[in-house]
């Protein structure tokens, strides 16, 4: 997978686009909740979590997909998660006139090849991008679509998947931390030109949308100290629980000390608990926070691993 990336522009002339909202049947719509085939939670379980099906369930009936025609590129906007802590966005992609354009999505390299970088078996060619366009003789058009908030943040992550009849899925998230029952965003779609020769990009096109997306759930929060008198390098553990996953914070006594140590959060019978969902740093699968909690801590250096510290929650 992608590594986040921060992406800057500079302003530009945006265009009105005209949108209409697509039934469950219409033809640019990806999900399919029997097969567990949505966008984000093919996302989700490429990156080893199984987002579970109610929340699938959730997350595919808060959103009407809506499509537009923007020139070169027919986009539909499948799916949107908020969860009080993250934003993830996934957007279909496929060209106006495929014997005359090639979409190059957003979060791809030059040098990725056009059946996709994640697992996937949908399209059986391995040229890159840029030889795809030149030996076939069409326009290569990059594809950004994301809310367009995640410009003021210091960072948010940008993903594709290749799928068969010359879909792309365009995945986004940040980590927004509002925490409120509603987020405001404004779907920001931009077309640029790639020079087959140079590698430079061209604006086309810009389109902005505004939405409101619901919180899957509110958001619970338990704080965890340590049961013993042991000095720890961490004065608690603050756990987050959302309708996607849950989120562990240890604050830590100094800021260096996030990097001197590493972490695992064990049940009473020891073993670890199942990571949540990605890409945050530490998250967990569990149904509800519980009482209390073992943390396994380890010195990075040296790899010196201390005993379970026992943490209860208030």
């Amino acid at each position: 997978m992608k590594n986040r990336i921060t992406k800057v522009f500079a302003a530009m002339v945006v265009l009105l686009c005209m949108f209409s909202t697509m039934g469950a049947m219409a033809e640019m719509d990806q999900t399919d909740i029997s097969q567990g085939t949505t966008p984000i939670s093919d996302y989700m379980k490429r990156n080893g979590y199984e987002m579970p099906s109610a929340v699938q369930e959730k997350v595919h009936d808060g959103n009407a997909p809506e499509t537009l025609d923007c020139g070169e590129v027919q986009i539909t906007l499948d799916e949107i998660l908020y969860d009080g802590l993250w934003v993830y966005t996934a957007v279909s992609a496929i060209p106006a006139d495929q014997a005359d354009t090639l979409i190059f999505p957003a979060g791809a390299e030059m040098d990725d090849p056009i059946s996709g970088m994640n697992q996937e078996s949908e399209v059986d060619d391995s040229r890159t991008f840029i030889e795809a366009a030149k030996e076939d003789g069409k326009q290569l058009v990059c594809v950004y679509a994301y809310p367009k908030e995640f410009d003021a943040l210091p960072e948010y992550f940008l993903d594709y998947f290749q799928g068969a009849d010359h879909v792309s899925t365009l995945i986004s998230g940040a980590r927004v931390v509002t925490g409120g029952e509603s987020l405001p965003i404004t779907w920001l779609i931009q077309l640029y030109e790639v020079n087959l020769d140079t590698g430079s990009f061209t604006l086309l096109n810009q389109y902005e949308h505004p939405s409101t997306v619901s919180i899957l759930q509110p958001l619970q929060e338990k704080v965890y100290t340590v049961a013993s008198s042991e000095d720890l390098p961490f004065e608690t553990v603050n756990m987050t629980q959302s309708g996607l996953t849950t989120y562990v914070y240890p604050q830590w006594k100094r800021e260096e000390q996030s990097f001197e140590y590493s972490f695992a959060l064990l049940d009473a019978d020891g073993n670890a608990l199942p990571n949540g969902a990605p890409p945050e740093t530490i998250t967990l699968a569990m149904d509800q926070l519980p009482a209390s909690i073992y943390m396994e801590l380890t010195e990075v250096e040296g790899n010196v691993l201390l005993a379970p510290i026992l943490l209860q929650g208030k």
